[in-house]
């Protein structure tokens, strides 16, 4: 799930470290690399899978393995299927549309713009930098939350238009991620940047209450019982457990190092975490709120910046210090991140993992001043053999019917299937 989590993400490159454990996985390499959010298929079996920087979306058989390559363009951030699996509906960040794929054929058969009026307030409500997407149980609406514009676009799903906004500001700010009850009554939406969780009242279209989180909230989901609400906290590499009756946090479990996305299984009894920087999948107890194991997805992040001697304080400056000139460029956009590292947006076009690895992992490296030999060292895998497949944890989802959590992998552009057992 999700690119306003992008810039975060490179910036966690350098700013946390940690580690995991060793499970049992398979890889599998997607026609992308960015592979941020990822969906799985209940009703074709089919995983979609976002390729960020790429501009597609792949298809991926959970089990034939049978991949497909969907040309969407401009930043695909989140993709999620309609309740009757029919559509895949896509969120483009850099063009504030939604784009609706065919799940039967992977045709892409429209677009919505969330750069639209939507109310009375007309301007003032245009969605900037769509994120994700929830839909209601029935499906006639869909609710888009805006990274940039910090409010969430209400789509009526048969006209396909913007109907309603409803505004997170001035409580919540860098809205990332929006998750719907199971009622439909209300709905959950991460800001990364305030630390807290919306509740959102879907009839009156208003925010009923804030509640503070752990620092850094990017993806959300709702059990499908509704009793509890779960949130992936990055900074913090936490949990939190929100009971959506009274509305509190009622537990915070720590996760790994930079956990960026979150699944509960179909029993609500597991919570699964991707964590981006220990590079390993969380599987936490819901009935205890406690870690009942980790499984290491590839390789972590921990053991290629101890090599070059990367410490937390001089990835607490890249964090800041690039994460802020990007929300204060003027173009803004991923263009004027690479920018701020002095990074050849035309290496984006190169073929295999070690281009993705050195456009986003070197850049960082060479800011803080790590010679080049070594930055190459380590893109080519001589280094101790420490770049293996699987870097940069990011989305996840659940197999349906089944212990495998597909994960797929930001920097090494691949996904990896977990079983859980």
């Amino acid at each position: 799930m999700r690119l306003g989590r992008l810039v975060l993400l490179m910036a966690l490159v350098v700013a946390l470290v940690g580690c995991g454990d060793l499970g049992k996985k398979n890889e599998k390499r997607v026609r992308g690399r960015a592979v941020s959010a990822i969906t799985s298929g209940q009703v074709s079996g089919t995983s979609f899978v976002t390729n960020v920087i790429k501009g597609t979306v792949t298809t991926v058989d959970n089990i034939s393995q049978q991949t497909q390559t969907i040309s969407t363009g401009s930043t695909p951030t989140s993709v999620t299927f309609t309740p009757n699996g029919q559509e895949a509906w896509v969120t483009r960040f850099a063009a504030s549309d939604v784009g609706i794929l065919s799940t039967a054929n992977g045709a892409v058969i429209g677009s919505i713009s969330t750069r639209t009026g939507g109310g009375f307030f007309g301007f003032l409500n245009w969605g900037i930098g769509p994120n994700a997407v929830a839909f209601n149980p029935s499906g006639n609406y869909a609710y888009v939350v805006n990274f940039i514009t910090a409010n969430v676009s209400i789509i009526d799903t048969a006209s396909k238009l913007v109907v309603d906004t409803i505004r997170i500001l001035p409580n919540g700010l860098l809205s990332s991620d929006i998750a719907v009850a199971p009622d439909g009554k209300t709905a959950i939406v991460s800001n990364l940047l305030s630390s807290n969780v919306s509740i959102l009242d879907l009839a009156t279209k208003k925010v009923i209450q804030n509640i503070t989180v752990p620092s850094g909230p990017m993806a959300v989901t709702v059990s499908s019982d509704g009793l509890y609400g779960y949130v992936a906290c990055s900074m913090d590499g936490r949990v939190a457990k929100i009971d959506m009756a009274s509305k509190t946090v009622v537990a915070t479990v720590e996760s790994g190092v930079g956990t960026a996305d979150l699944a509960v299984s179909s029993d609500n009894i597991w919570t699964y975490t991707t964590n981006f920087i220990s590079g390993d999948v969380t599987v936490i107890d819901n009935r205890t709120n406690t870690v009942a194991t980790k499984v290491l997805v590839g390789s972590n992040l921990q053991s290629v910046l101890s090599l070059v001697g990367v410490n937390q304080s001089q990835g607490t400056q890249v964090l800041f210090s690039q994460f802020l000139k990007y929300l204060g460029s003027s173009g803004g956009g991923l263009s004027t991140v690479f920018s701020a590292l002095n990074v050849n947006t035309s290496n984006q076009q190169g073929s295999g993992s070690q281009t993705i690895l050195q456009v986003l992992l070197g850049a960082f490296l060479q800011y803080l001043g790590v010679q080049n030999q070594t930055t190459q060292q380590i893109m080519s895998g001589s280094l101790q053999g420490i770049i293996t497949m699987g870097i940069g944890c990011h989305g996840i989802a659940v197999v349906p019917g089944s212990t495998v959590v597909i994960v797929s992998n930001f920097l090494t552009g691949n996904i990896s299937q977990v079983d859980t057992v």
